[in-house]
């Protein structure tokens, strides 16, 4: 078929015709784009699983660490959780440079804990929705750009609060939305809104906001 359609384009461009053939792309809502069936297909699929060994990626570790630099958090003899931890190296990249007395990765995509397990395998991983409640409570709590891709944050939000014991403190970064252009995610916070949002959502407790360079927000929530 491929062929005939050649032969013809050459016949009519013969005659000062010209055709051209346009790939017909796949269009996706954010919300499908993040349905844990995608989020499966993509965490299976090497060459795209690969993009989060990226120096991209290592930025955004070394983001994490600047920011808990920052604020004079140590993360020393705490139990950590990392809500969303793909492929499991930022909970590396953090016993790396605390001495955390345990760590776990959360993702609700299984195929991202199979890759996790094989790249990170010193974690405990849990395949679980952070839309829904979680029993289990933590030192400190993780969730380093996750809740863009989430329908509902503010319940997210809420759950992550649930996961912290007392004296514990729960970290959260999202793109800056005023630069953020990328098509899977659903919110878009702006720095303005972004504080408006954690107060709203911080559950009456102490917290800070802040950003990193211009690309990244975040919110320390201390209970």
């Amino acid at each position: 078929m491929k062929g005939i359609l050649l032969f013809i384009k050459r016949m009519l461009y013969r005659m000062g015709i010209d055709i051209r053939f346009v790939r017909k792309e796949e269009v996706r809502s954010a919300i499908e784009m993040n349905e844990v069936d995608s989020m499966n297909k993509y965490w299976s699929t090497k060459e795209l699983s690969d993009r989060f060994l990226s120096k991209d990626v290592i930025k955004r570790f070394q983001d994490t660490l600047s920011i808990l630099k920052d604020h004079h958090i140590d993360l020393s003899g705490l139990s950590v959780i990392d809500v969303g931890c793909g492929n499991g190296l930022l909970l590396k990249f953090l016993s790396e440079n605390f001495s955390i007395s345990a760590q776990a990765g959360m993702e609700y995509a299984e195929a991202a804990i199979e890759v996790a397990r094989k790249l990170n395998p010193v974690p405990e991983y849990i395949v679980h929705d952070i839309n829904q409640p979680y029993g289990v409570q933590y030192g400190a709590v993780i969730c380093t750009e996750v809740i863009e891709h989430i329908l509902h944050p503010d319940k997210a939000v809420s759950n992550l609060l649930d996961m912290l014991q007392d004296k514990g403190m729960l970290l959260i970064t999202v793109p800056n939305g005023r630069y953020d252009t990328f098509a899977g995610h659903i919110n878009f916070w702006s720095p303005e809104s972004w504080e408006a949002f954690v107060q709203q959502n911080s559950g009456g407790l102490e917290f800070r906001t802040g950003g990193v360079e211009k690309t990244l927000l975040y919110a320390i929530i201390y209970k």
